[in-house]
């Protein structure tokens, strides 16, 4: 066997192994979450998303309906089009197959392995070797910005994990243009998946990577077909999209938001393994804060910023951007305040979350800085030998991040999940209750809403709710007059009238001008805050139906959009066969 082929398979055991650790580690990573696999949520945001993802599971298996109305909060509210819901997220078919408590934990292994396997991939792109790969991927996939969010309750946030696929896709879209197709519903996913801040935040990260394309090809198409792949992942969720905009447009979060960092917090993010929830002199918990990276990587990105590589200026400058941003309020000047003046982006509180997005390039640039010390190591000893210590240096770098940050960052998910799952008596009929905002969760098994409840909108409680007993419907003129509820779901409520005069049903529900129902001289229309139906007289089957127009016509632009993509698809492939 020659010297360099002595080198190679020296590398390729160390590889191997880099590679099976990484894989072990992701799993073990969020093996606390798995702790008590049929456990509800325990933190305050987990059990927030534990009910989101309870109403949902319970309305398509129960009701065989789509989720657009929640009857088990407030009063009832919109289900589909409130942002922090994951309806329409390919997650959601966990909660579906294996139950809300175990589907929730497949989905954070689910976003995880994502995001460690794709930011593998994308550092391998970049010119990583295998073991400079599994450094970025463990970095990303497994942060301490993902465990503070993930394991605290911000479900949401767990769809970070698909932005090195989708980095690594428009990249080799570049290259092979169908690859945009499967990176727009990539991006599609992160839209249905919360989406509030993560939409915004990719297409931030892609604008950064495009504007670095297009100066190295001294060319505008790669900044082109961002601009085609951010339309064509509006369009395939537009039926989301729409529907959020119409929420956040009537719901508006009014949020001041004038938290700041210095450089020595900004230190403090990344290298204190601190365990205290709040910290003098900051404005949020610290789980807004901690993303816990290690020394081991810390060293690596110093080295970056001397070791040589490719598209080092556009990493180092997305990194730059994003943790400016992370420093918050310096002024209408500064990064934050020049966001917070743009367009739908006035809204993204926290600037510390920032760090996520900074992420993406700190990660690369760590593995890409060993890949370019491996390298000038075996220029250094040519020697067969040196590969195997190489290989076992390696080995060490991954072990070290294994060994420090993950082992610290894996504790954030101790917390998750704890509370037994729910046992409240069954209600025959659905009925309101006053609830108990911590409980919410159980309210859709005990088929009750939870008048009181927890939720970051400000949504309007009607005045004219009655809890705790009673009817959940009336006649306004009930002499000689009788109204049956003949069948009740989330989005269809059946009613039998017998009314000798015009009259007005009232149900013991919120109103929202997605209600209708048809008949002649039937009226929905708001009293006191709660859906009527003004009827004439006589008798008749009133059926209510909740079918917001923003979701029809969202759902319209969404099946476009993927005929579209679907022609051009296919077109592109037989072009592919028919050239020489």
């Amino acid at each position: 066997m020659t010297g360099a082929r002595r080198k190679a398979a020296g590398r390729g055991w160390s590889d191997r192994a880099s590679v099976g650790i990484a894989a072990l580690a992701v799993a073990w990573f969020v093996l606390p979450v798995f702790a008590e696999p049929f456990a509800w949520g325990s933190t305050r945001d987990w059990g927030y998303f534990s009910f989101m993802e309870e109403v949902t599971r319970k309305s398509v298996v129960e009701y065989r309906q789509f989720p657009l109305w929640n009857p088990y909060y407030f009063g009832g509210a919109e289900h589909l089009a409130n942002p922090q819901t994951t309806v329409l997220s390919p997650t959601t078919l966990l909660t579906l197959g294996f139950g809300t408590a175990l589907g929730l934990k497949l989905g954070v292994l689910l976003f995880a392995g994502l995001g460690a396997s794709g930011m593998g991939r994308l550092a391998r792109l970049l010119g990583a070797d295998v073991a400079g790969s599994c450094v970025a991927g463990l970095m990303y996939g497994c942060s301490g910005w993902f465990a503070q969010h993930v394991g605290g309750g911000h479900w949401g946030f767990a769809a970070v994990g698909i932005y090195p696929w989708v980095g690594w896709l428009y990249l080799r879209g570049l290259e092979r243009r169908s690859r945009f197709v499967v990176a727009a519903l990539l991006g599609a996913w992160v839209a249905c998946h919360w989406g509030v801040y993560t939409l915004p935040w990719l297409f931030m990260v892609l604008l950064v990577i495009a504007a670095g394309e297009a100066i190295r090809a001294r060319s505008a198409a790669p900044l082109a077909w961002l601009a085609l792949l951010w339309l064509a992942t509006a369009g395939l969720a537009a039926v989301r999209l729409l529907p959020v905009l119409e929420y956040v447009r009537r719901f508006p979060r009014h949020a001041v938001e004038n938290d700041r960092l210095g450089l020595h917090d900004m230190a403090r993010l990344f290298l204190a393994r601190h365990t205290e929830r709040r910290v003098a002199g900051l404005g949020w918990e610290w789980p807004e804060y901690g993303n816990y990276i290690g020394w081991a990587p810390m060293a690596l990105l110093l080295l970056g910023l001397w070791a040589g590589f490719q598209r080092k200026a556009v990493l180092w400058s997305g990194a730059a951007i994003f943790l400016a941003l992370a420093l918050g309020d310096w002024g209408s000047a500064s990064p934050w305040g020049i966001l917070r003046g743009l367009p739908l982006l006035g809204y993204l509180r926290v600037p510390s979350r920032y760090t996520l997005p900074a992420l993406f390039f700190m990660a690369p640039i760590a593995g890409l800085t060993w890949t370019w010390l491996a390298a000038a190591a075996r220029r250094r000893w040519p020697a067969a030998g040196a590969g195997r210590w190489m290989g076992l240096a390696a080995l060490a770098v991954v072990a070290s991040i294994v060994a420090d940050p993950m082992l610290f960052n894996r504790r954030q998910f101790e917390q998750s999940f704890h509370l037994p799952a729910p046992t409240d008596e069954v209600s025959p009929d659905f009925e309101q209750r006053r609830g108990d905002p911590v409980r919410m969760y159980a309210y859709p098994r005990a088929n009750q809403g939870s008048v009181l409840g927890l939720e970051e909108s400000p949504l309007p409680l009607a005045p004219g709710l009655w809890i705790d007993g009673g009817p959940q419907h009336l006649l306004a003129l009930p002499e000689g007059a009788a109204a049956e509820r003949s069948g009740w779901s989330p989005n269809l409520i059946r009613f039998r009238v017998d009314t000798p005069v015009e009259n007005l049903l009232v149900l013991n529900q919120s109103y929202r001008d997605g209600w209708r129902a048809g008949g002649k001289g039937v009226v929905v229309e708001p009293r006191e805050g709660l859906l009527a139906v003004r009827l004439p007289p006589g008798v008749r089957e009133v059926v209510l139906r909740y079918r917001p127009p923003s979701v029809l016509i969202g759902l319209g632009i969404s099946m476009l959009t993927a005929v579209i993509l679907a022609v051009w698809t296919v077109r592109s492939r037989f072009r592919r066969e028919r050239s020489p």
